[in-house]
């Protein structure tokens, strides 16, 4: 692993993240501000932009960059990138309907969930695919060369949940209202991001492409934020709105936790036979 190439891409990729957080906290910009949500779709282009650029100063070139980027390896990867997110988020919901059964309507749960965010994933795509050529296309190879795909689930995912802290410390996922706030959310969310990231690295390896976990990225993020609505929507007022929220998505993330440790484990095995 080139060193120099991977710490630049880590100062780019943060550099302009926090540097625009800060700069729109600073002129007043909150979380509840729509400038705010915004500026959090800003901040998804930011590895691929430290990317493009690693490549760009350190003369690394392009070349070899688009079996990653382009459309390759079987569809079955592709479809998997959908439906996995569903069945994870769906199970996590699950749990959390054994804790609060009051708070769900079986429909809006099963059928009107799945459908609507299957379809804005869509729109989210693009977003989605300015973080994964950053951090599936670039970041994890390299970590792999070095440490194996354990080691680049377990230190990639920790990098790239350490760059979501400024929307954590501003109530983006738990909110703000629970004990030990924001850092308690950071402890969290790190070893969720190093779940979803596994199961985004192994799709990223089978296919040879970062689109799955584009696909995957993008409904995870339209499922979990439909969610947060749907359950809104009920008489009870909904789940994730009755100062639990913490322990609540704790929950919620748990299932694609385990998927993500089973995606580590699987690769392991692989590369050990």
């Amino acid at each position: 692993m080139n060193k120099k190439r991977f710490w630049m891409y880590i100062g780019i990729s943060f550099g302009l993240t926090w540097g625009l957080g800060a700069a729109a906290y600073a002129m007043g910009v909150r979380y509840e501000d729509m400038a705010m949500q915004f500026v959090f779709m800003l901040f998804m282009f930011a590895p691929l932009a430290a990317m493009l650029l690693t490549r760009l100063w350190t003369k690394e070139g392009f070349r070899g960059m688009e079996p990653a980027i382009g459309f390759a390896g079987k569809k079955k990867y592709y479809v998997l990138a959908v439906f996995i997110p569903v069945l994870y988020i769906e199970a996590g919901w699950g749990l959390l309907w054994l804790w609060h059964p009051e708070a769900f309507s079986a429909k809006q749960m099963t059928v009107v969930l799945p459908a609507a965010c299957l379809v804005s994933a869509l729109v989210f795509s693009t977003a989605a695919f300015g973080e994964e050529a950053g951090w599936r296309g670039y970041m994890y190879p390299k970590l792999e060369k070095k440490f194996g795909d354990v080691g680049a689930c377990l230190i990639g995912g920790t990098v790239w949940a350490v760059w979501h802290f400024p929307m954590i410390a501003q109530g983006h996922t738990f909110g703000l209202d629970y004990p030990g706030a924001p850092y308690l959310g950071f402890l969290v969310f790190i070893p969720y991001c190093i779940g979803v990231g596994s199961i985004q690295w192994y799709l990223t390896k089978k296919s040879g492409s970062v689109w799955p976990a584009t696909f995957l990225h993008a409904v995870n993020n339209a499922y979990i934020s439909g969610s947060f609505l749907m359950t809104a929507a009920t008489d009870a007022g909904g789940v994730l709105d009755n100062g639990n929220r913490l322990a609540e998505m704790t929950v919620l993330m748990l299932p694609s936790m385990l998927v993500g440790v089973v995606c580590m484990m699987g690769m392991r095995k692989k590369k050990e036979s």
